[in-house]
């Protein structure tokens, strides 16, 4: 519910296992509950039945060697398990299925738990007087290296180098070896004060104060505390005309986070990032740089109270705030104004933020916010505890303390591990085993750590938290299931801190495959949820390639929601548009970028293929920063009643043809028979780098001329060749556009600015709409005909209200 006017303690806190179902639908939870517990049972029986060497050891004789394998590619350079890119088959030499290593207990957990500590998988727990400790923290750092300062000189409109010049040496971090890697890392800082630390936050690493308030965990003096600068800072570029200066980049700066502390460090804060690295319940005494000279392209703050210095969005070409409280004017704000990213900058229940200008800056304030589960330990100092904030009516603002969270004692969370701790081997029985924890009623921790799944994590009940930590990561079933299912009829369902990658799907697997599922398809009507117990996501991350080898993996859409009053805080679901070279795999030729001047393999047409990342069907669903990415059709497909958007960011995919348009693919689409759905601060851009291919339209909004609805929508050329026309469609015209190459500023759009520009007007669409009565995503596509290039986007306008 609502503010609670009483904090829960571990003693309140009832371990029933039926304490979250007094809510649900009796019949459809039974059955599905039923269905669980028959088959955890029969696993169970199975696993009884078998001792250490079960069936996954492959003896020497039936080991697959390398002429079996085309080509064999190792999933990490420590690990005993090759994975055949072709069958994406899995061959592990040590016993993992079936064992009962890390079972849950019928009754309570340990309190603390063991936390993992191996070559890949880390907890680390660290106080301010554990000096020997803190340094060997630096292990978990990106590589860095000295090297001279080369600056390019580049002429904007040509894009040729004009000149290159070397210059004193530099220290940099290089995040080539770290970028993709199944190394994973939570780092828990202790209450206290930790004076003269810095600590760079690099891939795939977590960095935790794991006080109860932020204010209980400080970083202080002349070092930086914990920081994440740009990468590659011996790289400047100097670009022509606009003589603006690019040192290092964090374009790429993905796959991190850090939470619950305060920066009174003389520097300020330094947080260089991109997409999937949020930094959350912070206090900064002398602001928060959110650029370091190099390129950035958008972010994540929520939680966090500024008392002194400057907000500096810098190079960020996006930005999403959430709840954050600035310096008022009275402290400042004039002096201390935030500067705005590039583009967009969006503030979500924030407290003094500016106004303007108004094209750059996009305000809202949500009834309901949710802030992310967390970790503190407690009193003693030794044992854990789980604190669920509960939903907040018009909070603005930063909550620090926590005074209204839930706390749920460790005693009734299951810690999952990804490896079997007897045998060091990844743990392919690890779903089960938390199905098996979910099912009794408790919450759930993924550790750090790759998770291959087997079956489905399906997480049952009401107000229950299933939350990674580490930038754990659950790599999806083979046979299309989804790696988590909620069950509907579940309101107040916590998903936080996880990301889920792709795996290569059987060829026989039916239906749509997919990451997460939340709720039951075709039941969205009446799985209406809750308003004052929404169900949340948190920092949820998704992607298709990237980090595995197998270029042939897949699915259809990242995330699919049919319940409804879900919200969504941070989400970038993303279709990798580069991945690892294959490197250092026995008998095969090490791969070469095939765009030489990067430093890995971008993504081609056929590659890594996902068809959408979100599909909601559910009403009342709300997103405060999403970003989607790359997929090879429609990015986001909207059929929800009073939804919302606050904040989108998307890249269009690089590597498609003319293809891509002509069948009328866009951005953003919100079917024609919604009636009501707040879309704010959203941006689709593109780079065609392959095709010259030529998009009638970013977006597209049935009510796109209502202000009510629609505010602050963008496009951008990034780079290469093709063109987005115009900004957005209701499906009758268009309006905004088009995206001119080489211009420093987007094409923008808000209901008003209709007579700014001579739009395309079109005859009123009379084809038949998309289903809409049972929202089945069922697509009616009009036929295009083969038109010239001038003509076709007036003729693709027409079909877009088909979809």
């Amino acid at each position: 519910g609502l503010l609670q006017t009483t904090k829960l303690t571990k003693e309140k806190r009832k371990p029933t296992t039926n304490q979250h179902k007094s809510n649900m639908a009796p019949k459809l939870i039974n059955k599905m509950m039923t269905k669980i517990n028959k088959k955890m049972e029969k696993k169970s029986k199975k696993t009884a039945q078998k001792d250490k060497q079960d069936k996954l050891t492959l003896s020497p004789a039936t080991t697959p060697s390398t002429s079996e394998v085309e080509p064999p590619f190792y999933i990490g350079q420590d690990e005993e398990t090759i994975r055949d890119g072709t069958a994406a088959a899995f061959y592990c030499f040590h016993p993992s299925a079936g064992t009962p290593a890390n079972e849950p207990k019928d009754g309570m957990e340990a309190n603390p738990p063991t936390w993992p500590n191996d070559d890949t998988n880390v907890v680390k727990i660290v106080s301010p007087n554990q000096t020997d400790e803190l340094e060997t923290l630096k292990a978990f750092q990106d590589p860095s290296t000295t090297a001279p300062m080369v600056t390019t000189t580049v002429d904007i409109n040509t894009k040729k180098v004009i000149k290159r010049e070397s210059g004193a040496p530099v220290t940099t971090f290089r995040p080539q070896e770290t970028h993709f890697s199944e190394r994973r890392t939570a780092i828990m800082f202790r209450e206290g004060t930790y004076t003269d630390f810095e600590l760079q936050i690099g891939y795939y690493v977590q960095a935790m104060g794991v006080g109860k308030s932020a204010k209980h965990v400080v970083f202080e003096g002349k070092k930086h505390g914990i920081y994440c600068p740009a990468y590659n800072k011996d790289q400047s570029t100097l670009l022509t005309e606009k003589w603006w200066m690019s040192v290092g980049s964090s374009l790429d700066t993905f796959w991190r986070s850090a939470e619950n502390f305060t920066n009174n460090t003389d520097s300020g804060l330094t947080w260089a990032v991109s997409q999937a690295a949020p930094l959350r319940r912070i206090q900064a005494q002398n602001g928060i740089q959110l650029s370091d000279g190099g390129y950035s392209s958008g972010g994540h703050l929520a939680n966090a109270r500024i008392n002194g210095g400057k907000l500096s969005f810098g190079s960020q070409q996006q930005f999403c705030c959430r709840n954050v409280s600035l310096p008022s004017p009275s402290q400042g704000q004039n002096d201390d104004a935030p500067e705005l990213a590039n583009w967009s900058t969006v503030f979500v229940n924030c407290d003094n933020a500016p106004t303007t200008p108004s094209e750059k800056v996009t305000n809202h304030r949500a009834t309901v916010v949710v802030e992310k589960p967390f970790i503190a330990m407690d009193e003693d100092n030794q044992t854990f505890n789980l604190h669920v904030p509960q939903p907040r009516t018009g909070a603005i603002g930063a909550d620090l303390d926590g005074e209204f969270d839930e706390i749920r004692s460790f005693d009734r969370v299951y810690v999952a591990k990804a490896k079997v701790a007897d045998y060091g081997a990844m743990d392919y029985d690890v779903a089960r085993k938390v199905n098996k924890a979910l099912a009794q009623g408790k919450d759930v921790v993924l550790s750090p750590g790759m998770y291959y799944l087997t079956e489905t994590i399906v997480i049952p009940s009401p107000d229950q938290v299933l939350l990674g930590i580490g930038m754990a990561t659950l790599v999806a079933p083979t046979d299309g299931t989804p790696c988590v299912q909620v069950a509907p009829f579940t309101p107040g369902v916590r998903i936080a801190g996880i990301t889920f990658e792709a795996s290569r799907l059987n060829e026989n697997h039916t239906g749509v495959a997919s990451f997460l599922e939340w709720g039951q398809e075709g039941m969205s009507s009446k799985d209406t949820g809750l308003e004052t117990n929404p169900g949340v996501m948190s920092d949820v991350f998704c992607r298709v390639g990237g980090s595995s080898l197998d270029r042939g993996i897949s699915t259809d859409v990242m995330i699919r929601i049919h319940s409804g009053n879900v919200l969504g805080d941070n989400l970038w679901l993303w279709r990798a548009d580069h991945m690892a070279l294959r490197k250092n795999s026995p008998g095969v030729k090490d791969e070469q970028p095939n765009f030489p001047r990067l430093d890995y393999h971008q993504t081609t047409l056929g590659e890594a293929p996902v068809k959408t990342g979100l599909q909601v069907f559910g009403d009342n669903v709300a997103m405060h920063g999403l970003a989607v990415e790359h997929c090879t059709q429609d990015q986001v497909q909207w059929y929800g009643e009073n939804g919302q958007v606050w904040f989108y960011q998307c890249e269009l995919p690089y590597d498609v043809t003319q293809d891509f348009a002509d069948q009328g693919y866009l951005g953003f689409r919100v079917a024609p028979s919604v009636q009501n759905m707040q879309l704010g601060g959203a941006g689709v851009y593109s780079n065609f780098r392959d095709h010259d291919v030529n998009c009638p339209t970013a977006m597209m909004h049935p009510h796109a001329t209502n202000p009510e609805q629609v505010t602050n929508l963008f496009t951008k050329f990034l780079d290469n060749i093709g063109l987005i026309q115009a900004v957005v469609t209701n499906g009758n015209q268009t309006f905004g556009g088009p995206a001119e190459p080489n211009s420093s500023d987007p094409s923008r759009y808000s209901p008003g600015d209709e007579n700014k520009k001579d739009d395309i007007y079109v005859p009123p669409c009379a084809l038949p709409p998309i289903n809409s009565e049972n929202k089945t995503g069922t697509e009616q596509r009009a036929v295009v005909p083969a038109l010239d290039r001038s003509a076709r986007s007036f003729a693709l306008i027409q079909s877009l209200a088909l979809m």
